[in-house]
């Protein structure tokens, strides 16, 4: 029980780069709708790209981790002094991985400053929820047919999107 409890633990810790990847294409559409300069379009741009790229090392590393752990779990009597550093080592690389964030998140709205910074949450939050509906109307219910907006046709009337 506790093998399989340590292992829900570890894995819960995993963050997804896709995740990240599909916030940095939105990311990329709120700054393109922000009309910003093209030096900071490209300085934000360049902390997104760092950003994706220490997210995909720190999740290999936690791949590493992940399989180490379950590679001394397969033990009936694993030293649990390593199973704990192993855990240690997890919750680091998850703090590394958070104070990223803050700070690129910090730079982008120094480069923005306050005002389009408020703007670039608005949208971007525009932006998911835009997403998300569009998600849940191509969802199957439960009797695996797609939602209204799918069964009925493509809306031709140009009112598509308006509010």
């Amino acid at each position: 029980m506790k093998k399989v409890f340590i292992l829900i633990l570890f894995a819960a810790g995993f963050v997804s780069v896709s995740q990240l990847s599909a916030q940095a294409l939105i990311d990329e559409a709120v700054l393109q709708r922000l009309q910003l300069n093209q030096t900071v379009r490209e300085e934000i741009r360049a902390l997104v790209v760092e950003q994706i790229r220490m997210e995909q090392e720190l999740s290999a590393d936690q791949n590493i981790l992940q399989a180490r752990l379950q590679r001394m779990l397969i033990d009936e009597d694993p030293d649990m002094k390593q199973v704990e550093n192993l855990l240690r080592e997890s919750l680091e690389l998850r703090l590394k991985e958070q104070m990223g964030r803050i700070t690129r998140t910090r730079e982008m709205r120094k480069l923005m400053g306050e005002d389009q910074w408020a703007l670039f949450l608005r949208t971007r939050a525009e932006i998911r929820e835009r997403i998300e509906n569009r998600l849940n109307d191509n969802s199957p219910d439960r009797s695996g047919r797609l939602e209204n907006s799918q069964r009925s046709g493509p809306d031709l009337s140009g009112s598509a999107g308006r509010r």
